[in-house]
C-alpha cells in the first residue's frame, strides 16, 4: 500500500515480490494514482512544527507498473480508480 512510488526501479520491486509470493498467489496493490504522481502530488506528511516532510518519491506512469509486473509473470486481473468526493475536497482542496 502506497509503497511503489518509493522505488526508483519497479523491476526490482516486482522481482523481489515474485521470489517471496507463493506460486499462483495474489498480489494486491494500492498506490497514488499515476496522474496525481505525474502532477507532483507525492508522499508527504506534517512533521514537528507543522513543516511538510517530503519523502523520496518517483512518479511512475501506469504502463511502467504493468510492464515491470509483466516481466515477472504477473497478470493484471482487476484494476479500479478510487476517487474522493466533495466532502474530501472540502477538507483539503488540493484533493479535488
Amino acid at each position: 500500500s502506497l509503497v511503489l512510488e518509493h522505488f526508483p526501479d519497479l523491476n526490482t520491486f516486482f522481482e523481489r515480490v515474485s521470489r517471496v509470493l507463493k506460486s499462483q498467489g495474489d498480489l494486491y496493490l494500492s498506490e497514488i494514482h499515476p496522474v496525481r504522481a505525474q502532477a507532483g502530488i507525492m508522499a508527504h506528511f506534517k512533521g514537528t512544527q507543522d513543516e511538510e516532510v517530503h519523502l523520496t518519491s518517483h512518479p511512475h506512469p501506469e504502463e511502467h507498473f504493468l510492464r515491470a509486473a509483466g516481466k515477472q509473470g504477473f497478470t493484471l486481473v482487476n484494476s479500479w480508480d478510487v476517487n474522493g468526493d466533495e466532502d474530501l475536497a472540502r477538507i483539503k482542496p488540493t484533493w479535488s
